[in-house]
C-alpha cells in the first residue's frame, strides 16, 4: 500500500482546468497519485458529444429557414464527428492516467446497489428529486469498490457538486466504514490552495477599509449589467439592449465564485482582443445555450478589478458580492416553470 495520498476530481473540476496534463503534473510534484472515474471520462465525452449534435441540428435549422435559397453541403457527416470524439477523447485519457482509471462494475449486483440507494435517497443521490445523483452514485460506488481492495489509504476527492458537498460529512464516514481507509471531501478550489497558497500580508490583514454600502451595491449593478447587455444600433439608428447570453439554468453563488476565479486567466488568454464571447466567461458546466454575443475586455477587466477589490479589502463581503451577482445574471435566465422531474429526463 503507497504512502502517498490519492487524489481523484469530478467532472466538473475538469471543465474548469481543461490542461489536465499540467494539473497531473504539479499534483505528482506534490506526491498525490492522480485517478480519474470511468464515469467522469464517458460524461465528458458525452458532454463534447452533445455540444456537436447541437451544431449539426443548428445547421438544420438553418438550412430548413433558408431552404428556398441557400443550399448546404455538410464536409464530415455526423456518425464520423461521434466517433472522432468519442475515440479521440477515450485514448487521450487513457495516455494520461494509464492504469489509475477507475472502472466502474457493469453487474446486477451493481445495478441492485443503485436502486437500493435511489428508493432510499443515500447520498449523493438528492432528496426530492427523481434522478439527481444517479451518476454520482455510480462515481462513489466505483471509488468505494476501487479502494475496497487497491489504492491508498488516504484519499482526497475533489468536486463542486452538491451532491457530494452538502453530504460529505456522510460519505467520509460511510467510505471509511466500507473500506478502512480515509477520504476528504473537497470543492474543487482546493486543488488552486494546494498548488498556489494564499499570501496574506499583514496590512491586509490588519487594515479593513471603510466601504460606502450604497456606491459600492450601484457598483456591482452598473458593473454586472454591462456583462448582461451591450448596446447595439436598430435599424433607424436607435440604441437597442442585446442580450449576451441566455441560460435555462439560474446561477447561484457558488456558480459565481467559478466564473470569478477564472477570470483572469480567461482575460489573459485573450489579453490582446478586444472583446471575448459571452459563452467563454460564463459556461462552466454547460449551461449556456446561447452565448455568442462579445462581452468588451474593459467590461471584463472592470469586473474583474471590482471582485479583486472585495475580495482583497472586504473579505467579509465576498459572499454577498457573489449572491447580488448571481441575481443580475439570473436577469437573462429563461428558466422553464411548471416542469416535472419526469419531463425534465431526456429521452
Amino acid at each position: 500500500m503507497s504512502d502517498k495520498t490519492a487524489f481523484i476530481f469530478d467532472t466538473n473540476f475538469i471543465i474548469q482546468n481543461r490542461d489536465l496534463d499540467v494539473v497531473i503534473q504539479k499534483l505528482k510534484e506534490k506526491e498525490f497519485v492522480v485517478y480519474i472515474t470511468q464515469v467522469a471520462i464517458d460524461e465528458r465525452i458525452a458532454q463534447e458529444c452533445n455540444k456537436q449534435r447541437e451544431k449539426y441540428d443548428a445547421i438544420e435549422r438553418f438550412r430548413q429557414q433558408y431552404v428556398d435559397i441557400i443550399s448546404i453541403k455538410i464536409l464530415k457527416k455526423y456518425e464520423d464527428t461521434m466517433r472522432y470524439y468519442k475515440e479521440g477523447m477515450r485514448k487521450k485519457y487513457e495516455k494520461l492516467f494509464g492504469e489509475n482509471i477507475i472502472q466502474l462494475l457493469s453487474d446486477s449486483d451493481t445495478f441492485s446497489r443503485v436502486l437500493e440507494r435511489a428508493y432510499a435517497k443515500t447520498p449523493p443521490f438528492i432528496k426530492g428529486s427523481s434522478d439527481k445523483g444517479f451518476k454520482d452514485t455510480l462515481m462513489w460506488m466505483s471509488i468505494i469498490d476501487y479502494f475496497m481492495k487497491n489504492g491508498e489509504s488516504e484519499v482526497v476527492f475533489v468536486t463542486d457538486d452538491n451532491g457530494f458537498r452538502d453530504n460529505a460529512e456522510a460519505l467520509e464516514e460511510e467510505f471509511s466504514n466500507v473500506t478502512g481507509k480515509s477520504i476528504e471531501i473537497k470543492n474543487n478550489s482546493y486543488y488552486k490552495e494546494l498548488i498556489v497558497p494564499k499570501l496574506v500580508s499583514k496590512q491586509q490583514e490588519e487594515i479593513k477599509k471603510t466601504i460606502n454600502l450604497t456606491d459600492l451595491r450601484n457598483e456591482i449593478q452598473e458593473t454586472i449589467d454591462a456583462l448582461c447587455y451591450i448596446e447595439e444600433e436598430g435599424y433607424w439608428g436607435e440604441p437597442e439592449w442585446k442580450k449576451t447570453f441566455t441560460t435555462f439554468n439560474p446561477f447561484d453563488a457558488a456558480y459565481v465564485a467559478q466564473i470569478f476565479e477564472q477570470l483572469e486567466s480567461k482575460i489573459e488568454s485573450h489579453i490582446l482582443e478586444k472583446s471575448i464571447p459571452a459563452q467563454t466567461v460564463f459556461d462552466v458546466d454547460d449551461r449556456i445555450k446561447e452565448g455568442n454575443v462579445n462581452i468588451p475586455i474593459m467590461s471584463l477587466e472592470k469586473a474583474l478589478k471590482l471582485y479583486l477589490d472585495i475580495k482583497n479589502q472586504h473579505a467579509d463581503y465576498i459572499q454577498q458580492f457573489y449572491f447580488a451577482v448571481a441575481g443580475i445574471l439570473n436577469q437573462n435566465c429563461q428558466c422553464l416553470t411548471g416542469i416535472s422531474d419526469d419531463e425534465d429526463l431526456p429521452f
